[in-house]
């Protein structure tokens, strides 16, 4: 546990839901966050892999895919910051909040973006080629199959060849668990995991992959000493319709004014890792 004056040092690897609520504890003097200028966000154990070589030097996002591998951000960076330094790093504080994970000859992509670049802009085409991703997944294929209508005149011609090299996988427990030692090991020091937002939805029920990787997650925790941060304990004692966006509708975001109860239930995970409890 942090000392005195000085805090606790924590590099992050997640989306929004690690990366906001610990930014409001670095704002309040409780945490410096040691990310070289890194904070777009990943999803899956691959981007997190990818984005843990990156921070320590052993690799750098490449200029041509860099928009397919992170999420959005003003600034696209290849690397960290001229002076970071990971080794200043006290722990690591990982969220993994997927298991459909996509690649382009052997290199993490991000799903959301792929969505976004590759679908999203580009009316029919974009409609067809994002139902056969869809599709790819589903049906467990090894490939994405380039939609049967005529690629549009704007669409960028690297993405073309792109299409055919996309492999779309959903990771099951042997998947994740390879992901998360390969991480864990790399980190070479504390490591707290944390899970999505894992409550169930309008109908009752909880979205199906979610909770299962949630569990995945659990019982990697379990059977290897690692901790885990599982969100809905927060539920025990705070409404969702306080913590959660969209009066407690919106199971992705919490709400901006909480930001500090999240951060502070975080705060009390981290500490307890490095305090070795």
């Amino acid at each position: 546990m942090a000392t005195g004056e000085d805090p606790l040092i924590a590099t992050i690897i997640g989306t929004c839901r690690v990366h906001h609520p610990l930014r409001k504890m670095q704002e309040m003097g409780l945490i410096e966050l040691n990310n070289g200028g890194m904070g777009s966000f990943i999803h899956s154990t691959p981007e997190a892999m990818l984005r843990l070589n990156v921070l320590q030097g052993l690799n750098e996002y490449k200029e041509d895919l860099v928009k397919l591998q992170v999420g959005e951000t003003k600034e696209l960076k290849l690397k960290p910051d001229e002076d970071f330094n990971f080794n200043r790093t006290q722990i690591l504080v990982v969220e993994i909040s997927t298991i459909k994970v996509i690649s382009s000859m052997g290199n993490p992509l991000q799903f959301n973006e792929v969505n976004r670049h590759l679908c999203t802009p580009y009316g029919e085409f974009g409609v067809e080629l994002r139902k056969n991703i869809n599709h790819a997944y589903n049906g467990r294929k090894s490939h994405v199959s380039v939609p049967e209508v005529d690629i549009p005149e704007n669409f960028p011609t690297d993405y073309i060849e792109l299409i055919s090299s996309l492999r779309p996988q959903v990771l099951d427990e042997v998947g994740i668990f390879s992901g998360l030692k390969q991480i864990i090991d790399a980190a070479e020091i504390p490591v707290l995991l944390v899970n999505h937002i894992n409550l169930p939805g309008k109908d009752g029920n909880k979205i199906n992959s979610r909770n299962r990787l949630c569990k995945m997650i659990n019982n990697y925790g379990e059977k290897n000493g690692i901790s885990v941060f599982n969100p809905e304990v927060m539920f025990e004692v705070h409404r969702r319709e306080d913590l959660l966006m969209k009066e407690g509708e919106d199971l992705n975001h919490y709400a901006k004014d909480k930001l500090d109860i999240v951060g502070f239930e975080l705060m009390k995970s981290i500490n307890s890792v490095l305090a070795g409890n």
